[in-house]
Parts: C-alpha cells; sequence; structure tokens
C-alpha cells in the first residue's frame, strides 16, 4: 500500500513539472512570437504562436494568433482565433454547448424539386457542413 502511494505522489509530481516544463516553453515561444511581430515577420511569429498553441493551449495563444492571421489578411482564420479567445472563456459556455450541440447534430432533408421527372432533394448528415444533392426518379 505504501509503495503503491509513493508511486502515486511521484508520478503526479513529474506530471506537474512535466506541465511547468511545457508552460514555460510555450511562454518562451510567445515571446520569441513577440519579438518576431515587431521585427516585421509574421508568418515566423505566426508559426511560433502556433507551436505555443499545440503545446499549451490557451486563450493568450488564440489571441496572439488571430492578431498576426488579422496580419496576414487571413480574415477567416483571424476571426476564427478571436472568436475561440472570446467565446471558450466565457462562464457556463461548456455546460451550454453540452446542452445545444445535440440539437445541431440533427440531419436536415429539403423539400423535393420536380425537373424533367426527377426529383431533386438536398441532404445534410447530421455532423457534416457540406450539404449532398441526390437524385430520385418517379
Amino acid at each position: 500500500m505504501i509503495r503503491c502511494l509513493t508511486a502515486l505522489v511521484l508520478f503526479v509530481s513529474i506530471s506537474q513539472v512535466a506541465v511547468a516544463a511545457e508552460d514555460r516553453a510555450a511562454d518562451a515561444m510567445i515571446a520569441r512570437g513577440l519579438e518576431l511581430r515587431r521585427e516585421g515577420k509574421p508568418e515566423q511569429a505566426l508559426e511560433m504562436f502556433q507551436r505555443a498553441h499545440a503545446l499549451a493551449a490557451s486563450p493568450r495563444t488564440f489571441g496572439q494568433m488571430g492578431i498576426v492571421e488579422g496580419t496576414l489578411e487571413h480574415w477567416t482564420d483571424a476571426e476564427n482565433q478571436y472568436t475561440r479567445q472570446v467565446l471558450d472563456n466565457l462562464p457556463g459556455r461548456a455546460a451550454l454547448e453540452n446542452q445545444l450541440r445535440p440539437l445541431m447534430e440533427v440531419g436536415s432533408v429539403t423539400a423535393p424539386r420536380v425537373r424533367a421527372n426527377r426529383y431533386f432533394f438536398t441532404t445534410l448528415n447530421d455532423r457534416s457542413t457540406e450539404s449532398l444533392t441526390s437524385v430520385d426518379t418517379g
């Protein structure tokens, strides 16, 4: 029992050290990305922020990526990064998302359109953002 407890304490300690090291590395990457932005190297800054985000995702990395993507005229990406930074930090957001997600994942089918004895209709499945047009003969 004591060995198990000792092993657990050791594991938790090592895990906390690893997370702290990742946070420090991500902070260093963010600092380097800020330097690159000031030097007028937005492409390299974006790469640095993306690496920091992959290591330790945070509102700060989302925000920095959004700023640089705006500079690079990647407007949609910039808007998405900024939106994620703001919305992901709202209190109760995760609970609301869990309640709404099932409602958003319901598929749909349009009313058929008849052309030359054929029925055309569009379907959207529950997890896709792309629609599919189908044909049936009648």
